[in-house]
């Protein structure tokens, strides 16, 4: 015969016997765990930081299906662009064009990704992506995360 439960307690039951308080019945143990960097199956994704160049239209290979996650500028520095990645998937180019506000913009600058500013807020910039840069343009070839 089954011990009854106690209410509200997960793997207790009560004691049958006599003078008994509730006892613990251990829980079945799971299989380990493994940290998702050895997982085969699971495979962990990084955080890879860019520098990129203001007002430039401006190629980065970024492993395929990169999410990006923020542009900012730390300090002094140029702006700096965040992006989720899985380091184990193919580079794939990646084109952007940044504009500064007040400045000619082509009829589709692409995908709005970020704002920024630099200089104590004095200039401002807008951050686009492109599927495919515009067929004039001269693009910077940048290196990889920084």
């Amino acid at each position: 015969m089954r011990a009854p439960r106690l209410a509200g307690t997960k793997g207790v039951s009560a004691a049958t016997g006599p003078g008994q308080g509730p006892q613990v019945r251990p829980r079945p143990r799971s299989p380990p765990v493994l940290p998702a960097s050895l997982d085969p199956e699971n495979p962990m994704k990084t955080i890879w930081k860019f520098e990129l160049q203001p007002n430039r239209l401006q190629v980065i290979p970024i492993p395929a299906g990169g999410q990006i996650l923020s542009v900012q500028t730390k300090g002094d520095s140029g702006p700096l662009m965040w992006v989720l990645v899985d380091p184990d998937l193919p580079l794939k180019d990646r084109f952007l064009g940044i504009y500064t506000t007040n400045t000619a913009v082509p009829d589709d600058p692409g995908r709005y990704v970020a704002t920024f500013q630099i200089m104590d807020g004095m200039l401002e910039f807008h951050l686009f992506e492109m599927d495919e840069p515009p067929p004039e343009a001269r693009l910077i070839e940048e290196p990889g995360p920084a």
